[in-house]
């Protein structure tokens, strides 16, 4: 019994003396940072933050610490090797205000509060993580501005790596981070890399890499290295080698819903660079980068990267704008490589080059090249599955698809090939082969027209099965589901009603060099949607049309129509009721304002019913006039009437068989155009009657200048310049009131002397009128003296475009003589001579 009680006793013992240590064990502790600092700057509080983020970093957190920083700009001490070390199991906050008011984590704004790590340009890494042990949960750097790192120092390897931050055997998360202006030999923004210990496989969630510059990797570097990325954005980065945003060299990345945009590489890789590397990138845009040699999006080297649902838009390079393999097999699914330009060389949207890549439910348009717009394959080992090649562009050979070499052995299955350009029609539009010894091409349920647009040179062996020559109609699909007319735009094609490519596919179920026919589309549409798969990257949905005869008699078979794209409507079958007669059709209800006439089209979304809506037959229409005169440029209106009133469809189109000499608009108002003659038609939409007016057009006179020239008076506004008017020949304006002139007196306007008030019809060629003034002489203050100092008298008009005026001849509009003052000497000169005559007749007398 006592040895029991002991027992008990001993039992209690250890558990009290286990107690401190279980139950009063010290939290996790919280560091904060200001940039000034606050208070006794131990860092325990806001109050008394700390100002020396490195010290914090590197000396006093432990692992389970986290650091809360607040903005502002934080530097390494200024030797290059100084750093801000991330400890394994430290977790470091930016983006808080450092107010005092912040107390949990959801309270910061790192957007706001910009938190800036700084190399000022001296510190080859500005961070550095390099404990083997860190792992992603338990180590962060989240919420900063990294900069200004400078790894340019060929000293050490590494001096030239990892500018913005060195994870080295490390794999911590960097979340909520900006890394640019940074520069390095390798990775300017970032470099990670296992050389022993563990792997360095860091996880990098919504960062942003822009403006970092290195030889290899503006962006980011991964050496032997297996990082994940998401919500990640590249831009602006620049590599003078390779791999602008991203370089990977014997690395695994995962890389899920990132943006590579505007990067360049001077060699190749401008978004990303693969070099015996394997990476998984999923959901991402490769967007506007350039190289200057190969692959302005992706270059994949000795790699067998695997792509899924990613966008190759907008890419350079002289050879494989949007991506180049060489010696490389990368399976692409779901993707898009649209608007990519091989700006002199081959292969607008991929290159291959001795590789074997696989292209499922992917979509090649609006690339352009020299030669293979959408596609280049030398001596490679291609297999292409429910692809759609169209609106690719290549100025000599293959629009479509080049193949050269005597290696190749490329299958095309369930793929179309169609409305590719190249730079003649016997130049390949959509294939252009130049096979030498045993290679092949394989087309297996395709849509190519082999016979007029393919070109084959030295007779290559095409293998055809169940090859459609005839229109896919295919529909230009933008990203959302919109139509667009740029094939750059396009983000996959749908396919029209009455399309080859509908239920014509090799089925599911099928392999094809051991890859089997997709289940679903590239949008994730389940195939097959009709009675068979069809061919191309889309799978069309499809809808029923039904008709309803809405109380006319008969029945009509329901349709089958692609959704979202355009159908016609049929002609109406169904006997109308008693009077009435077919007008047009409803869609979805009888009383539906959407109206459709049989012949036209309609784009249905879903299963749906029309309705024939029926109504009172137009008998015939009139015009208020049969013919019309009119000067070119005038207007008339012209006015229908249908019949009978009661019509149902009362709706009329106007058109004129030469517009070029007069048109009309959708009102019936007819523009005189130019001389001639024209009918316009009016028509009814129902029954198309109709009734025409004859439309005569007169030449418009010419439009000719007057001028009055006050010839040194002044008009009555204080002016001395001419004026003008300007007026159509033959129409009458009137004479203008007369200026002044001091010292003068106005007579008339030279021309024709005429008066202010008076009616002129104005001539061709136009005409110039001029004042004519007398000066009153001192000797005869009435006026009557004509002498004028500047030689224009009332008696001499001087433009020379009137005459002298001649003794007797009457004025216009005066009823004066102009020589009243030789009457005098007449009858004195008349009467002398009677005179003499009566003298001489006395003097006969008186002898």
């Amino acid at each position: 019994m006592k040895r029991r009680i002991f027992s008990i006793l001993l039992a209690l013992c250890m558990c009290l003396m286990l107690l401190p240590a279980t139950v009063f064990a010290e939290p996790t502790k919280t560091w904060y940072v200001t940039q000034n600092g606050a208070g006794d700057q131990n860092g325990s509080n806001w109050a008394n933050a700390s100002p020396n983020l490195e010290n914090v970093m590197n000396i006093k957190a432990q692992e389970g610490d986290e650091i809360w920083v607040a903005k502002g700009t934080y530097s390494p001490s200024n030797d290059p090797t100084d750093t801000f070390h991330l400890k394994k199991g430290v977790k470091v906050y930016g983006g808080f205000s450092g107010l005092g008011n912040e107390t949990e984590l959801g309270q910061r704004n790192w957007v706001n509060n910009v938190t800036t790590l700084s190399g000022n340009d001296k510190n080859y890494h500005v961070v550095t993580c390099n404990d083997p042990t860190a792992t992603p949960d338990d180590t962060r750097l989240d919420g900063f501005t990294v900069t200004q790192g400078n790894a340019y120092d060929y000293a050490q390897f590494y001096s030239v790596i990892g500018g913005g931050m060195l994870n080295s055997n490390s794999s911590p998360t960097v979340a909520n981070c900006t890394f640019s202006g940074n520069k390095a030999y390798n990775g300017g923004g970032m470099y990670n890399e296992t050389t022993t210990g563990g792997p360095s496989s860091p996880r990098i969630e919504n960062c942003t890499f822009s403006g970092n510059t290195a030889s290899i990797a503006g962006g980011m570097y991964n050496s032997n290295s297996n990082p994940t990325l998401m919500n990640c954005t590249f831009s602006g980065n620049t590599a003078d080698d390779r791999g602008g945003g991203m370089s990977n060299n014997d690395s695994s990345p995962t890389v899920v819903n990132c943006t590579f945009s505007g990067n360049t590489a001077d060699n190749g890789g401008g978004g990303m660079y693969n070099s015996n590397s394997s990476p998984t990138v999923e959901n991402c845009t490769f967007s506007g980068n350039n190289a200057d040699y190969f692959a302005g999006g992706m270059y994949n080297s000795n790699s067998n990267p695997t792509l899924m649902n990613c966008t190759f838009s907008g890419n350079k390079a002289t050879n494989g704008g949007g991506m180049n393999n060489d010696n490389s097999s990368p399976t692409v699914a779901n993707c898009t490589f649209s608007g990519n330009t091989a700006t002199n060389g081959g292969g607008g949207g991929m290159r291959n080059y001795e590789s074997s890549p696989t292209a499922v439910n992917c979509t090649f348009s609006g690339n352009n090249a020299g030669y293979g717009g959408g596609m280049l394959n030398y001596n490679s080992n291609l297999t292409v599955m429910n692809c759609t090649l169209s609106g690719n562009t290549a100025t000599t050979l293959g629009g479509g698809m080049y193949n050269i070499g005597d290696a190749n052995n490329l299958t095309l299955a369930n793929t179309i090939l169609w409305g590719n350009t190249a730079g003649s029609a016997d130049d390949g539009p959509d294939i252009f082969q130049n096979f030498l010894n045993n290679a092949e091409l394989t087309l297996n349920h395709c849509v190519v027209d082999v016979d007029n647009k393919c070109k084959f040179i030295n007779s290559p062996t095409v293998n055809q099965t169940n090859v459609f020559a005839t229109d896919p109609k295919l529909i230009l699909l933008g990203t959302n589901g919109n139509t667009v007319t740029d094939p750059a735009n396009v983000y996959i094609y749908g396919l029209g009603n009455g399309s080859s490519a509908l239920n014509a596919g090799l089925g599911l179920g099928n392999a094809v060099k051991g890859v089997y026919i997709p289940d679903k589309d590239q949008r994730g549409t389940t195939r097959p949607q009709g009675t068979g798969v069809d061919i191309g990257a889309f799978e069309a949905v499809f809808c029923t049309v039904t008709y309803d005869n809405n109380d006319g008699v008969g029945d009509m078979a329901a349709d089958t129509a692609v959704a979202g794209a355009e159908f016609e409507l049929p002609t109406c079958t169904f006997t109308p009721p008693t009077g009435k007669q077919f007008i047009t059709w409803a869609i979805g209800s009888a009383g539906s304002a959407t109206t459709v006439n049989a012949g036209s089209t309609y784009t249905f979304t879903a299963n749906t019913t029309v309705y024939a809506i029926w109504g009172i037959p137009v008998t015939g229409v009139s015009l208020d006039k049969s013919s019309i005169t009119l000067n070119e440029g005038d207007t008339d209106t012209l006015t229908a009437t249908v019949k009978p009133d009661t019509a149902t469809n009362r709706t009329v189109t106007w058109s004129s068989d030469k517009p070029e000499i007069a048109s009309v608009d959708n009102d019936g108002m007819v523009t005189a155009e130019s001389p001639g003659q024209a009918t316009i038609t009016v028509t009814t939409n129902d029954g198309k009657k109709t009734a025409n007016c004859l439309v005569t057009v007169i030449a418009a006179a010419k439009e000719e200048t007057i001028t009055f020239d006050p010839a040194g008076g002044k008009w009555p506004d204080g002016t001395t310049a001419p004026k003008t008017i300007m007026a159509k020949v033959g129409a009458e304006i009137m004479i203008p009131e007369a200026p002044v002139r001091e010292g003068y007196e106005f007579q008339y306007w030279e021309g024709s002397a005429y008066q202010p008030g008076q009616i002129y019809r104005v001539p061709s060629g136009g005409h110039t009128f001029t004042a004519v003034w007398t000066k009153p002489s001192p000797a005869d203050p009435t006026g009557t003296d004509s002498a004028d100092p500047t030689g224009t008298t009332a008696t001499t008009k001087p433009s020379g475009t009137t005459k002298e005026t001649k003794p007797g001849e009457v004025l216009p509009k005066t009823g004066e003589n102009a020589g009243t003052d030789l009457l005098p000497s007449l009858l004195l000169f008349a009467a002398g001579t009677l005179l003499l005559v009566l003298r001489k007749k006395k003097a006969e007398q008186r002898g």
